[in-house]
């Protein structure tokens, strides 16, 4: 039997199953910061004084984009729903507006499950999605609220998700 023939053999002998155990993420607390770590948190690097410890940074500087994420959520909520009224009508506007604000609280609730997720938390829990459940059954229910406005108010976030990432992506693009 020729070399060559041996590494083609494909005998139940030379094959086994190993199993795959996925390596820990070092904490938080290990991970070195850069120097250009002010240039990196964006848009939190103005709001607040530097702190003295790195947890009280990486906590601060979190909270801080959480806001932002609230508050250019609300403000394209408020101008997607001026624009539906002016095109649709004011009730299309408000269906969209409740959407919106339920879609704020369900971020604002999935930013405090992943502050916690290191902390007390081992896993994202989904409780947050009895929020949509609970939001889509009302507005099933309910005759005067209309189902696909209030879906499209409460997917605005994600609108907010794509901005953050299009001004990271570019930051990132121009430094380099």
């Amino acid at each position: 039997m020729s070399p060559s023939f041996r590494l083609l053999s494909h005998s139940p002998s030379r094959w086994k199953a190993a199993q795959w155990k996925p390596r820990p993420l070092p904490p938080l607390e290990d991970v070195p910061l850069s120097q250009n770590d002010e240039e990196e948190r964006g848009c939190q690097a103005s709001l607040q004084p530097e702190p003295t410890s790195r947890e009280g940074t990486v906590g601060r500087s979190y909270a801080a984009l959480q806001l932002w994420l609230a508050r250019v959520t609300l403000s394209v909520s408020l101008a997607i729903a001026l624009g539906l009224a002016l095109v649709y009508s004011p009730g299309v506007a408000g269906n969209y507006l409740l959407g919106a604000m339920v879609g704020v609280v369900y971020l604002r609730m999935l930013g405090r499950s992943v502050a916690e997720l290191g902390k007390t938390r081992s896993r994202l829990g989904v409780t947050r999605l009895a929020l949509f459940v609970g939001l889509m059954v009302l507005a099933a229910k309910v005759k005067s609220l209309q189902i696909l406005p209030i879906f499209f108010g409460f997917m605005t976030y994600k609108v907010t998700l794509l901005i953050y990432l299009v001004q990271t992506l570019s930051r990132l693009s121009s430094s380099s």
